[in-house]
């Protein structure tokens, strides 16, 4: 992990080919950083061009349609020469991890929203998302003037506190007290809602500008780790609760997500769903059952 020092502190990080990059950090929790220009103008063109033909709705474990609003495709990247094979060398390059680990986790995600689009607070990982993931990498594919960001409402915000209960295993647990669904004491009325600019605008939120990264951690590092078991995840960093501020007329959002599985880690399911699809391919093939990971691993 990048270790944050401090919120404003800038550390080097390099990319595949050598080039420098400045990793300034935005919160110490959840481990928040900025990668200025970490994709060319040309890199992220051809993201948003490999997934022509290969959108569909994007939906949540519940509330479809509500809690996420946007259109997504998934792109293999194992396959070398394809935008998202170098999207996902460039952020192993960067998170300091081998290439393999990278492309041995889930596909590269592209998301568009339009006007309305958004995707309310939300945490990336845990036993009932049914996938661990380390780390997000979500890197910018357009300028967008008006709304879009991405709201850490939580960033090293000291005067919350949580309700009791295994997160891992309790969406309820990873809310603040307060903050659920239909609770008159939370603050702003409902902070989980990114449709409300009130809401987004909390403590740290990112604008999407092209080529701009945001990196964070999901899991809190293990105290005294087993050399034996590198590959475990450690406990689900609450602060890490982020979501999609709406996107307003007449600008549209486009992102491409990595998220970094620990070997081994992947459920079964996972596993199988690969073996039954043909993922789509940033050359512009059609995976044959991308609906069934996305039913799955949403």
């Amino acid at each position: 992990m990048f270790d944050p020092v401090r919120k404003g502190y800038k550390q080097r990080a390099y990319t595949e080919d050598g080039r420098q990059l400045v990793v300034e950090t935005l919160a110490v929790r959840p481990k928040l950083f900025l990668i200025e220009d970490f994709c060319s103008a040309a890199e992220a063109d051809a993201l948003v061009a490999a997934s022509a033909g290969l959108l569909e709705p994007s939906g949540t474990l519940r509330n479809e349609g509500v809690i996420r609003v946007s259109e997504h495709a998934w792109l293999d990247h194992a396959k070398a020469g394809d935008a998202a094979f170098d999207l996902s060398r460039r952020v192993a390059a960067v998170a300091r991890l081998p290439p393999s680990m990278v492309h041995g986790s889930e596909p590269v995600q592209t998301a568009r929203y339009e006007p309305g689009g958004h995707y309310y607070l939300h945490l990336d990982t845990g036993r009932n998302h049914g996938v661990g993931r380390y780390l997000t990498l979500t890197l910018y594919l357009n300028d967008v003037d008006a709304g879009g960001e991405t709201s850490f409402p939580l960033a090293d915000d000291g005067s919350v506190s949580f309700t009791d209960g295994d997160a891992e295993e309790d969406d309820v647990a990873t809310m603040p007290m307060g903050w659920r669904d239909g609770d008159p004491a939370a603050p702003d009325g409902e902070p989980w809602d990114l449709s409300r600019e009130a809401s987004c605008r909390r403590n740290v939120w990112v604008r999407p500008r092209k080529g701009r990264a945001v990196l964070w951690y999901n899991h809190e590092p293990i105290s005294n780790p087993d050399p034996a078991k590198w590959t475990e995840l450690g406990p689900l960093d609450r602060y890490a609760l982020h979501g999609g501020c709406d996107v307003r007329a007449p600008d549209t959002k486009w992102i491409a997500t990595v998220w970094i599985n620990p070997p081994g880690w992947a459920p079964g399911s996972l596993t199988k769903a690969r073996k039954k699809r043909r993922v789509a391919t940033a050359s512009g093939a059609r995976g044959a059952s991308r609906a069934s990971f996305r039913r799955e691993h949403r």
